[in-house]
Parts: structure tokens; sequence; C-alpha cells
């Protein structure tokens, strides 16, 4: 399972979702929907922030990839949601990716990274040739906490640290997944152009 909470998205289609997720777990997926939780702020969060859509560009996911892929993965699609009340106005620009088990709960092999890389090709590049080659179209920084034995204590305080929902650990019960998106048009993604 891949969570990845997000201010910004590129043109996420499975082949690509795919190719993310094998290079990352070393695995193949039937069903690479399922295995990503794209965490990203709705359009009544955005309106109902501090700040509101005015000082909200640096949300950014295009029209035509909602409207227009046949492909793109909105049933991946998960509210942004703060778990403090203090903090549920505010919009998040940090980008954060936690790598886990089918039960999304932290421990010895799960991966924490957080940094700059949107969730996007141009970003995290794009696996071409056959699988021969990573092309990069530009160059970001993060941080993260690989899988080890003896890890999971360390990436359990560091969740639980967080103002956001993203995963369970095992200090915190109410931690858990964010709630998926209504996509029976109560839900929409954030669009800066619209």
């Amino acid at each position: 399972m891949i969570t990845f909470q997000t201010s910004s998205l590129g043109k996420i289609v499975p082949r690509y979702l795919s190719a993310f997720y094998e290079q990352l777990t070393g695995h193949k997926s039937t069903e690479i929907g399922k295995q990503f939780k794209v965490v990203f702020p709705t359009e009544d969060f955005v309106k109902a922030s501090h700040l509101g859509v005015e000082m909200a560009s640096s949300v950014l996911l295009q029209e035509k990839f909602w409207d227009e892929v046949s492909d793109y993965p909105k049933e991946s699609f998960h509210r942004l949601t703060p778990i403090s009340k203090a903090l549920d106005g505010n919009l998040f620009h940090a980008k954060i990716m936690v790598v886990n088990d089918a039960d999304n709960k932290i421990n010895d092999d799960s991966l924490l990274y957080f940094g700059s890389h949107n969730f996007s090709p141009s970003a995290w590049g794009n696996v071409e040739k056959r699988g021969s080659q990573i092309y990069m179209a530009n160059w970001e920084l993060g941080i993260i906490f690989p899988p080890g034995p003896g890890t999971a204590s360390l990436k359990s305080e560091i969740i639980d640290s967080m103002t956001l929902m993203l995963c369970s650990t095992a200090n915190q019960s109410n931690q858990s997944s964010p709630p998926k998106y209504d996509l029976l048009g109560i839900d929409m993604p954030f669009i800066l152009d619209k």
C-alpha cells in the first residue's frame, strides 16, 4: 500500500502507477488502483481553508487529467484529513509518502518519504526502454526512512507526531487511513482552473 499526500499531481495513469509501485515494493499488482491512496484536498476543503481559493496556487491538478483521461485513478483519491481541528483549515504543501503492507500499519518494512517531489512522472521519473532506463525531467530533494530491523518505533513516532491522517501505528489507535473521495458528485478534487 502506497499512501501519497501531495499538493500537486501529474498524469498518474495505471501504467505509471504500476511501474512506480514495482520500483518501490519489488512486486507487481494486478489491481494497481487498490495499491494507492492519493491524499489530495477536495474543492470544499480548499474553499473552507483559512486562505481560501485565492491563495491555493500551490495546489495543482490539471482539469484535463481529471476530466479527460479515462483511466485517471479517481478510485484511489482520499480526502486530505487533518487530525487536529486547529489545523483543519490549513492547506498543506508538503509531500509525504508512506509505503506499508496491505494493512497500512507502520512496521519495520515500512518506508517513509518527506520531500519536494510532486506525485508526477516529471518529479519521480518515467521508466522507459523496457525498464532499462528512467527519464527524469527535474530534480527534487527528499528524506527517506527506509525499511530495516528495529525501525518501526521511530517511524511510528514520526507518523504519530504528524497532523495528517495517513496510516495506523502501534502507538495510536485513532490514526488510520484518510477517507476515500465520494465520487458520486460530492467530492471533487480542487482544480485551480475551474
